[in-house]
């Protein structure tokens, strides 16, 4: 692998970390080798500065590295309160100045609500971080504005001073979602386009003019368009030409081929599919539907009004490509990198390492890419065309490496009632099959309407070099594979659902992998409750149960919703759960904590916004009542997704010493 630049070097030097071992290593990494050092690496449009978010005094920060060497400038989300710093959360580069969001986890309440927000702020700063500006400063304090504020409609790639931001507005008691096209050198922005209370997404064309939207009117979808300049809007679409049984996915994305084509994204085929609407005629053309799994971006160019392609992915990242210089650049990078471009004509049901361009200077010149794949973590790169060099830039994960991490394989196993779940199995690294069943660790995602994929997961890895195999199953519920596998887990809580993951830990068991003496039931929100679940549905199939910020009392969840800044969701975690609140309760962890019988740790954080923390304390005072014996962390800051770097590492350690106490 081709050595850092020594100007790379002097700016990046604090980030690269070396790793020497062996598969059989007899010490796992560390916990905090599993906390991520870079990510969001970016190059700017004149190709003088790297840019990323990295830690920075245990918040995250946006670090700026001058191309040339020079010490890196630090920029700080700011302080809402003292002491309280932001945590910035994304960027990218727009002409000589950086937009970034950061966010912070509020809590709101009034006599007719109660609940936290996960906020978010956009600035404007220069790279060197001076003259920051708060784009919105004035409206801060609009608990309907402060969530939306960083939905980018449109970057505006031939405009350096302008980007588009959907807002929520509030006029003499209506509201209404609009398009404000928002100035990033003044924060000053003038509405463009007005929608309805119920307009959910905006699409523009390549000029930057918002010309469609979709609205949700009480459950039905409705795709709406204009002409530039004009205040007038028609429907040219409903979701009413979906099968019955669907659940309506109509979206646009942008208008195309000299403004006479809208690009949209459906599953009216039963899958997410990209197709080409003709403004003109009417006309439908498919462009891209995957024989099994859901379509994820359309890949386009706007300032040359060209299609690129679209991502999917099976069960690593995909691209299909349209335009053959894309494909042509991508397997150039593939060969400089991986050493070969093979991954690109294999089977898409193949795992394996993939290559990504993260971004690009404005003369294509300097670029930088990424690598990752199932047990690999992510490494990014520079590639300077004028030097004929590409460089090492950093790793994510710097004290991790293919050799002391596990192999991932996909394996698919049959429900109980014939259904086919695709899975991803971790072994510990260095396993080999003549070792026997080792302990087991089952590790479902959150959603429930969710997917996991074989690419580097951290937590996946953490178990795995702990000695653990971990099993990963998409049981039915999962987004990705398509409606009919979505839909077959609404209402299934507690049901066909958890099921399905008994069922993968039986396969496992049957399979010789998985020690019977020795498993647990990990999981984090919807998992979380699966787990704790599984104590009661199948007391003696697990050892121990880990729940992290998870939901527990299914009928009270939906209450809380109802007083809660999410009760627009409602309809769908009614969809999602159902409305039988017998049968909820019935299901619900929460309700029949006396029939747990093996030792339980839940985790949460008081500043999640996704699902209160009181879920976890009332279940923590009902086990208490029930003479159930629980261990429990709950930690004042951080988000569902535990982001705040401490806590992450606290909750690895808190795993780590429960499993090993209990298997």
């Amino acid at each position: 692998m081709a050595r850092l630049s020594a100007r790379l070097l002097a700016g990046l030097i604090l980030i690269l970390v070396s790793f020497t071992g062996t598969a059989m290593a007899q010490t796992p990494p560390p916990a905090s080798a599993f906390l991520w050092e870079m990510r969001n690496v970016q190059i700017s449009p004149d190709g003088q500065y790297i840019s990323m978010i990295q830690p920075f005094q245990g918040r995250t920060a946006l670090v700026v590295y001058p191309y040339s060497g020079g010490e890196p400038v630090v920029i700080e989300g700011g302080q809402r309160t003292e002491g309280e710093n932001l945590e910035v959360t994304s960027h990218f580069w727009s002409g000589d100045r950086i937009v970034v969001t950061v966010n912070w986890n509020d809590h709101y309440q009034s006599r007719r609500a109660n609940f936290r927000l996960e906020q978010t702020r956009l600035l404007s700063v220069r790279p060197d971080g001076r003259d920051v500006q708060v784009l919105f400063e004035s409206r801060q304090d609009d608990v309907n504005d402060i969530a939306i504020e960083s939905n980018i409609v449109d970057r505006l790639s031939d405009d350096d001073e302008h980007i588009l931001v959907s807002l929520f507005e509030v006029v003499e008691n209506v509201g209404f979602q609009t398009v404000a096209r928002v100035n990033i050198n003044t924060g000053r922005h003038v509405r463009i386009a007005q929608g309805t209370a119920d307009t959910t997404e905006w699409a523009t064309d390549t000029d930057g003019n918002v010309v469609a939207r979709t609205d949700n009117v009480d459950g039905q979808l409705r795709l709406l368009v204009r002409e530039p300049g004009s205040l007038n809007w028609r429907r040219i679409l409903t979701d009413e030409w979906f099968d019955e049984e669907g659940e309506g996915w109509l979206y646009p994305i942008t208008v195309l081929d000299d403004g006479n084509s809208l690009y949209i994204e459906s599953n009216h085929e039963g899958r997410i599919g990209i197709y080409k609407y003709d403004l003109e005629s009417g006309g439908m053309e498919r462009i891209f539907l995957h024989d099994w799994v859901d379509a994820g971006n359309l890949l386009y160019a706007a300032e040359d009004d060209k299609l690129i392609g679209v991502s999917y992915t099976v069960h690593t990242p995909r691209v299909h490509y349209f335009d053959e210089e894309a494909e042509a650049d991508i397997r150039r990078y593939a060969n400089y990198i991986l050493g070969s471009d093979a991954y690109l004509d294999a089977d898409d049901r193949e795992i394996s390492a993939v290559v990504g361009m993260n971004s690009e200077n404005d003369d294509e010149t300097r670029r930088i890419l990424v690598t990752y794949g199932p047990g690999d973590p992510p490494v990014y790169y520079l590639m300077d065309d004028e030097e004929r060099s590409i460089n090492e830039l950093g790793q994510s994960y710097p004290q991790l490496s293919p050799d002391n991490l596990a192999a991932i394989s996909v394996v698919t196993y049959t429900a109980r009632d014939g259904r086919e779940i695709p899975s991803y199995l971790a072994l510990p690294p260095g396993y080999r099959p003549e070792d026997g069943p080792v302990p087991f660790v089952l590790w479902p995602h959150g959603g429930p309407n969710a997917r996991d994929d074989a690419t580097f997961d951290v937590l996946r890895q953490f178990l795995a070099t702990r000695g653990y195999a971990v099993f990963a199953p998409q049981f039915r519920g999962s987004r990705g594979f398509g409606q009919e596998f979505m839909r077959a887990g609404f209402e299934e809580w507690g049901e066909a659902m958890q099921d399905d993951l008994t069922d993968a830990t039986q396969f496992m068991i049957d399979s010789d992998i998985a020690d019977p003496r020795r498993m647990c039931f990990f999981g984090w929100s919807y998992s979380a409750y699966a787990a704790l679940y599984a104590a009661v549905d199948t007391p003696d199939l697990y050892n121990c149960a880990i729940g992290v910020n998870g939901v527990y009392d299914l009928p009270r969840m939906m209450g809380d919703l109802t007083t809660s800044r999410a009760w627009r969701a409602l309809d769908f975690w009614e969809g999602s759960m159902g409305d039988e609140w017998d049968q909820l309760a019935h299901v619900s962890p929460n309700r029949r904590v006396d029939e747990i019988r093996i030792p339980v740790l839940v985790i949460a954080s008081k500043e999640d916004a996704t699902v209160p923390y009181e879920e976890t304390t009332r279940l923590l005072q009902s086990l208490r009542q029930a003479g159930v014996p629980a261990e429990q962390r709950i930690f004042d800051y951080g988000n569902h997704s535990m982001d705040y770097r401490p806590n992450m590492e606290e909750t690895f350690l808190l795993i780590e010493q429960f499993l090993d106490r209990h298997m």
